[in-house]
């Protein structure tokens, strides 16, 4: 090979090394530039996520199931959660059982109420009712909370679902 070859094969071979450089480095920036946008989108979470209080503030049209064996099928009536500070909640409440032997039960007043971080509630109405509290506890989804319930000292039991306005 002649010595203009020899040189002109150098210069293809350090064009083609820089070229090879420039690309690794370009890929290794733009996997560090995409590695970085994926911890900001997993840092960013949900507003509403693990470490927040589910937003617990309106009114909720609810409504309970009975067994049949109560002689009440359902009741419903509404809930109105007007303050929360972190877990606690307050508001009132007024709901109409069908009386299913006798006339129809009233149950008013908001007593003890707490929502947790993971969605699980748990609420009394009725707290000064001489039979015993009426006693809701369940999970909040989204507008919707739903679970069981259990009214009075003889425990007649069943389901409940609430949903906001």
């Amino acid at each position: 090979m002649t010595a203009p070859r020899i040189a002109a094969r150098r210069l293809v071979n350090a064009e083609q090394e820089s070229t090879h450089t420039t690309v690794v480095t370009q890929c290794a920036a733009q996997r560090a530039l995409m590695l970085a946008a994926i911890v900001a989108l997993a840092a960013c979470g949900d507003s509403s996520g693990p470490d927040k209080y589910p937003d617990m503030l309106g009114s909720y049209d609810i409504t309970a199931t009975f067994p049949p064996k109560s002689g009440v099928s359902t009741g419903s009536g509404t809930i109105t959660i007007t303050g929360q500070q972190d877990s606690t909640l307050t508001g009132d409440a007024t709901v109409v059982i069908p009386g299913g032997w006798g006339p129809d039960i009233v149950v008013t007043g908001f007593g003890v109420a707490a929502v947790q971080k993971n969605g699980s509630i748990r609420f009394n109405l009725a707290p000064n009712d001489p039979d015993g509290a009426w006693t809701f506890s369940g999970h909040v989804n989204g507008s919707t909370m739903s679970g069981s319930q259990t009214k009075g000292r003889n425990s007649v039991a069943g389901s409940w679902t609430a949903t906001r306005r």
